[in-house]
């Protein structure tokens, strides 16, 4: 009996526990609702900039959706059309990568408080040159315009015409090539 007694008191100290965390559940689900409706505009504001930059450099027509699920919690994805009817074009790998750089170059334009820098590496791996050449472009332009600083790790004999764009070429053949001076 006071086994049985002991299993009862653990199960309703579960049962009250979870009341609790769902409790506050609700109330976090709630306070993010509000936190996305006042953040509305500027949202709105990145996810027009991510969609000029997937429409410039990957001829996509995409933007980000916030949703809220069954559950209560949100989910937070890219969709794309073509047509005006929904397409899985954001399903390949470089799309892929394109759109979580355009997604930190939006960030950056809407909340560029301090100008400060966006690093990417490996974005334009295994692209084509026309694909490399727009993502650098729309990289430089909008670093330019508003005001931050892009930096853009790639190999060197894979990138396209960039006269000009290089800053630094890394090499591990001697101290000057090195990043920061050391070899990582």
């Amino acid at each position: 009996l006071l086994e049985q007694d002991v299993y009862k008191e653990s199960v309703q100290q579960a049962e009250k526990e979870k009341r609790i965390l769902e409790d506050r559940r609700l109330s976090l689900v709630s306070e993010v609702a509000t936190e996305i409706d006042e953040h509305d505009q500027e949202f709105s504001k990145v996810n027009k900039e991510y969609s000029s930059i997937m429409k410039e450099v990957m001829d996509i027509d995409a933007r980000l959706m916030i949703e809220k699920n069954s559950t209560g919690n949100l989910n937070f994805r890219a969709v794309s059309w073509r047509n005006g009817r929904p397409s899985d074009e954001l399903k390949g790998e470089m799309a892929k990568k394109v759109s979580c750089a355009a997604f930190d170059v939006a960030l950056r334009i809407v909340n560029n408080d301090d100008a400060g820098f966006v690093i990417h590496d490996g974005v334009i791996d295994d692209a084509d040159k026309n694909t490399k050449a727009k993502f650098i472009s729309a990289m430089k332009s909008r670093a330019e315009l508003h005001d931050f600083q892009y930096i853009l790790t790639a190999i060197y004999g894979e990138l396209p015409d960039v006269s000009g764009d290089v800053a630094i070429i890394l090499s591990d053949a001697s101290e000057s090539g090195l990043l920061m001076g050391r070899a990582f």
